[in-house]
C-alpha cells in the first residue's frame, strides 16, 4: 500500500468515525430536548389568599417553599404601580437543617390607600433558570386596605 493509499484510508476512516460522533451527539440532544419538554410542568399549581392592609396601606406577605430545589417565590406587582416592594427576605423554618423549608416574604404598601380598596399581588414559585413560564405553583394575594 502506497503513503497516498494509506493515507486516503486514513482519512476515509476518520470521516465515518466524525459522522457517527456528530449522529450520537444529535440524537443525545434531541433526546434531553424531548425529555425537557415532557418534564415542563403541564398545569401550574394555582392557590389564593386574602390578606389586609393596615389603615396606611402596609402589608406582608410570606410564602413557603423547599430550601434546596432551586424554586424561588417572585412577587409580580401589579402594573398600574398602586402596590410598592418596601422590603423582602427569607429565613430558615429549622434551624441548623440545610434544605429544610424557607419561608420567603415581602414587606409592601398601598400606594393612595383608602379602606376599602382593594389590589392583587400575584406570586410565581420557579427557578431562575427555567423562568416563569415554567412555574411550578401561582398564588394570587388579594389585598384590602381596612
Amino acid at each position: 500500500m502506497s503513503n497516498l493509499q494509506a493515507y486516503d484510508f486514513c482519512q476515509r476512516s476518520s470521516n465515518l468515525r466524525l459522522t457517527r460522533l456528530l449522529s450520537f451527539v444529535l440524537s443525545l440532544t434531541l433526546v434531553a430536548s424531548v425529555q425537557a419538554q415532557t418534564n415542563a410542568p403541564s398545569e401550574m399549581e394555582q392557590c389564593a389568599m386574602s390578606q389586609k392592609a393596615s389603615k396606611t396601606g402596609h402589608f406582608k406577605i410570606s410564602l413557603e417553599r423547599a430550601g434546596a430545589t432551586g424554586y424561588q417565590w417572585f412577587a409580580q406587582l401589579p402594573k398600574d404601580g398602586q402596590v410598592r416592594l418596601l422590603e423582602q427576605g427569607e429565613e430558615s423554618l429549622k434551624q441548623g437543617l440545610a434544605g429544610g423549608a424557607v419561608k420567603q416574604w415581602w414587606a409592601m404598601e398601598v400606594l393612595g390607600a383608602s379602606s376599602g380598596k382593594q389590589v392583587e399581588v400575584e406570586f410565581y414559585l420557579f427557578r431562575t433558570w427555567e423562568g416563569k413560564e415554567r412555574s411550578a405553583k401561582r398564588c394570587l394575594a388579594k389585598i384590602s386596605v381596612e
